[in-house]
């Protein structure tokens, strides 16, 4: 689905154009991965894990979680992996994300709230606004079944150490957009409960889209789209994300001699 767009394309594009050229026209390989998205990748794959066999109605222990962690994380961490933070080792993250699991798992244990349909699961869908339709793509980390309030629940994983208000929430487009997506699979699923887990904090956050704000996501999704695709200059945007970026090296900001160094580990 290469001409599909996604939320992380176009944040990419908004938060630096000439990122978002190496990344999506380019297709430049990234050498180093940061710490960041190393842990908050194994934290996704241990608990894709556990609510598969929550599906099935198996219930595994918390020492069961944690080590399904640490195991995904030393079969995965054989390449580099890049460190912003100055004091922080790879060892620090590891405890955080497996501190972070267990946090989730005294909270919503017994994991009976509602019924697992889905775990990480690609979607495909179409946005439309104004006689202009688009492909649009992503990952549901978890769909649920909420059979007491009768409708789906789409709950997304955060290891940000940045923590969002209400109106942050019910302003964010991705959740919104995989709103439409459930939509197309059950026209019947009007409402949809958006869920984010923000597992550094131990906290949920929760909201719900009207048939008028996903009308205005799609309005809104569709002119930044077509400003993506009618895009000719690629400059780079100087901003704090800069020590995590991949391409740091390839970038005409970062190669001055003064330029600030990252360590990196193996």
């Amino acid at each position: 689905m290469a001409n599909a767009f996604s939320v992380s394309r176009l944040s990419s594009f908004e938060q630096c154009r000439l990122q978002y050229k190496f990344r999506y026209i380019d297709r430049v390989p990234l050498a180093v991965e940061g710490i960041e998205a190393f842990m908050g990748s194994r934290v996704h794959e241990a608990l894709q894990a556990f609510y598969e066999l929550v599906k099935l109605r198996t219930i595994k222990s918390r020492e069961w979680l944690e080590a399904e962690y640490d195991d995904l994380w030393r079969e995965n961490s054989s390449h580099e992996l890049k460190i912003v933070k100055p004091g922080r080792t790879a060892e620090d993250y590891r405890e955080f994300g497996k501190k972070c699991l267990g946090d989730y798992y005294q909270t919503y244990h017994p994991f009976d709230q509602a019924k697992v349909v889905k775990t990480e699961e690609f979607i495909e869908f179409t946005v439309r606004h104004g006689g202009q339709t688009h492909r649009f793509c992503g990952v549901l980390d978890r769909l649920d079944w909420n059979d007491r309030e009768r409708i789906f629940e789409i709950h997304d994983y955060k290891t940000s150490s940045t923590l969002p208000t209400q109106e942050d929430a019910d302003a964010d487009p991705q959740l919104g957009l995989y709103h439409l997506a459930v939509k197309s699979l059950w026209p019947e699923a009007e409402e949809v409960k958006l869920v984010w887990h923000y597992l550094a904090f131990n906290k949920q956050l929760e909201s719900r889209r009207s048939a008028r704000s996903l009308e205005a996501l799609q309005k809104k999704t569709i002119a930044r789209i077509q400003e993506v695709e009618t895009c000719r200059d690629f400059p780079p945007t100087q901003s704090s994300l800069c020590d995590w970026c991949g391409f740091q090296p390839l970038c005409p900001l970062w190669k001055h001699p003064l330029a600030p160094a990252t360590r990196t580990i193996g």
